[in-house]
């Protein structure tokens, strides 16, 4: 299941990356366009593409999690590891924010040792 878990991830998350590229692309040759709605729907639909990705790579993350654990298909162990964590939804959040503040002391004591020397 690893390799395929993998694969079939990764082609998930680069679907949602193509269509992206994509709405940039429109994005881009629409410049001169003055047509509001137009605006509007290239904008909501390039920031849902965006939350989507964001989605899609958080998802992928602890799905390949699941998947190393148990030993499951992608599509188990993503369905596992999403309700897995809206059951720890507070733990999740905790959790990631003191990991973020570690990683920035790290980061601080880093420079701080290597500009001393």
């Amino acid at each position: 299941y690893h390799t395929g878990t993998l694969a079939f991830g990764s082609l998930i998350l680069s679907i949602v990356q193509i269509i992206r590229v994509l709405l940039e692309y429109l994005d881009h040759k629409l410049k001169g366009a003055h047509n509001k709605c137009t605006k509007f729907l290239l904008c909501c639909l390039k920031c849902c593409f965006w939350c989507l990705e964001k989605f899609v790579k958080f998802i992928n993350r602890n799905a390949y999690i699941m998947t190393a654990i148990y030993g499951n298909n992608f599509c188990t162990s993503a369905k596992n590891a999403f309700f897995l964590l809206m059951r720890n939804m507070i733990r999740v959040a905790v959790l990631d924010k003191v990991t973020d503040f570690l990683l920035f002391l790290g980061k601080l004591l880093i420079v701080g040792l290597v500009g001393e020397s």
